[in-house]
Formats: structure tokens, C-alpha cells, sequence
């Protein structure tokens, strides 16, 4: 293989750019460029890459072109990160609040329930101290059996005066 001769390289020459010459336009009133835009007369804003531009300035131009993007897109992904975590906390605290309303009315309930535990039991002291202090009252027998015995004590009493 190194017997093979080799073929010289052909050195491509390219202008410089800041050998051309810079293009006039028809008047004195617009750029000196000559392009219709944005071209100032200090600064032509045209920039061509094509097949007589280095493939470098290509993809310089096609890679600015691609930054353009990035500000806006990290801007509305910031944006939906924020709506997300928004949505995301509020359903989240809705979900806490519907757990503490229901143990808070489980609490009530119970809160309730011993309330009436202990008035009930109040009441069952109050009536067990009133049945103590109240004589029971005679039942139809004890009284026939009073009635009976008042009534001898008055024949009693007639038959010895």
C-alpha cells in the first residue's frame, strides 16, 4: 500500500471576508448594502451561508437560529411546572380537608355521644337519690290492710267508750 503514490490535496483558497468589497445600494437614502430589511448604514444584517460560505458559518447560523427558542420554551415550561405544582397542591390540600372535616365530625360525634353519656348518667344519680328520699308509695294491698286495721281501731275505740 505505500507503494501507491498518493494524490496531493487540492488547497482550496477562500476570501476573506474582510476582503470583500461591500455592496452600494442605489441610493444614498436607504443602507449601503443594498438589501431592503433591517440593514443599517453601519451594518448589514443579511448574512448568507450557502455553497460559497464555509460549512462552519452554516452551522453557526443554523445553531443561532435554533437558540431563539430556548428563552420562550423555558419560559412556558416554567409556567407549566408552576400550573402543575399549583393544581397538584390544591388537590392535595382539598383531599386534607375533606380528611379533617370528617375525623373533626367522627370527634363531634363522639364528643357528642360522651355528652349524652354523662347527662344520662346524672340523671339516673338524681333519680336514685330521690327514690332515697322519697318514702315508695303503698301499693292497693298495704292500704286495704291500713283502711282494715283504722277501722278496728274505731270499733275498738267505740266499744270500750
Amino acid at each position: 500500500m505505500s507503494d501507491l503514490p498518493t494524490t496531493p490535496k487540492k488547497t482550496v483558497r477562500r476570501k476573506k471576508a474582510g476582503s470583500t468589497p461591500i455592496p452600494t445600494g442605489p441610493g444614498s437614502t436607504g443602507p449601503t448594502c443594498g438589501h431592503d430589511g433591517n440593514c443599517t448604514t453601519n451594518a448589514c444584517a443579511v448574512t448568507y451561508a450557502g455553497p460559497v460560505s464555509r460549512l462552519h458559518d452554516h452551522h453557526m447560523i443554523t445553531a443561532a437560529r435554533g437558540t431563539t427558542h430556548i428563552w420562550p420554551a423555558a419560559v412556558i415550561t416554567s409556567l407549566a411546572l408552576l400550573v402543575t405544582g399549583t393544581v397538584a397542591f390544591y388537590s392535595v390540600d382539598a383531599a386534607q380537608d375533606q380528611r379533617t372535616s370528617a375525623l373533626q365530625k367522627q370527634a363531634a360525634n363522639r364528643a357528642d355521644i360522651q355528652k349524652l353519656t354523662e347527662q344520662m348518667n346524672r340523671i339516673e344519680r338524681m333519680t336514685t337519690d330521690i327514690l332515697k328520699t322519697v318514702k315508695p308509695e303503698p301499693t292497693a294491698e298495704a292500704m286495704l290492710k291500713k283502711m282494715d286495721n283504722r277501722i278496728e281501731d274505731i270499733k275498738n275505740d267505740g266499744a270500750t267508750e
